[in-house]
C-alpha cells in the first residue's frame, strides 16, 4: 500500500449490507502514488492536477468501501476543504481497450469526514475530474481528523479513484 505521508488509509473487508452476493462482498483496495513516469503520455493531464503525483486507489472485479483520513491541529475558525477525484468506474472494456463507464450511479460514491461526523454520500460523475467542497466549524483549537469516504457498491471491471490537489482554506476566524 502506498499512502501520501501523514495519511491513514483504511478499509472494510468481508460483507457488503448494500448488495448481499457473495462476489459484491467489500475486498482490501490496491493503492499506489504515480508520477507521470507510470502513466501513459496521454492520461497526465487526466489524473495528475497539481505538481507531478497522483494516487490511485483500486481494485478490479471488487467492491470498495475505504476512507483516507489525515490528523491536523486546527485554531478555531471557518474552514473549507477541497477535493478532486476522477472516478474510473469501470463496467466494461471494449476490444480496443476502450472503457465504458458505469452506467449505475450507486456505482460510486463519496463523502466527507470531520472527526466523527461524516456527510452524506455524493455521487460523481465517472471518468472525468469532479471537484467538491465541505464547508465547516471549529469551536475549539483541537486535533481534527479529517478525510473522505469511498464507496464502489459492486464488484465491477474496475473500481478505481484516482485523486490529487486537496486543500484546506481557513474561510474566518472567530475574530474576524
Amino acid at each position: 500500500m502506498q499512502v501520501p505521508k501523514n495519511w491513514t488509509l483504511g478499509w472494510k473487508e468481508g460483507g457488503n449490507p448494500l448488495d448481499p452476493d457473495p462476489w459484491n462482498k467489500y475486498v482490501r483496495p490496491e493503492s499506489r502514488l504515480l508520477n507521470g513516469d507510470f502513466l501513459p503520455a496521454d492520461e497526465h493531464e487526466l489524473f495528475i492536477w497539481d505538481r507531478d503525483y497522483t494516487m490511485k486507489v483500486f481494485k478490479g472485479s471488487g467492491a470498495l468501501y475505504f476512507w483516507l483520513v489525515t490528523d491536523i491541529y486546527l485554531e478555531p475558525g471557518s474552514y473549507l476543504f477541497n477535493v478532486n477525484v476522477f472516478p474510473d468506474m469501470v463496467e466494461s472494456y471494449s476490444s480496443g481497450g476502450g472503457k465504458k463507464w458505469a452506467s449505475d450511479p450507486l456505482s460510486g460514491e463519496l463523502r466527507f469526514i470531520v472527526n466523527s461526523e461524516v456527510d452524506n454520500w455524493i455521487l460523481p460523475q465517472f471518468g472525468q475530474k469532479n471537484e467538491f467542497s465541505h464547508a465547516f466549524e471549529v469551536t475549539q483549537a483541537q486535533n481534527v481528523r479529517l478525510g473522505v469516504a469511498f464507496r464502489g457498491r459492486w464488484a465491477i471491471e474496475n473500481n478505481g479513484w484516482f485523486m490529487d490537489d486537496w486543500s484546506l482554506t481557513q474561510l474566518a476566524s472567530p475574530t474576524q
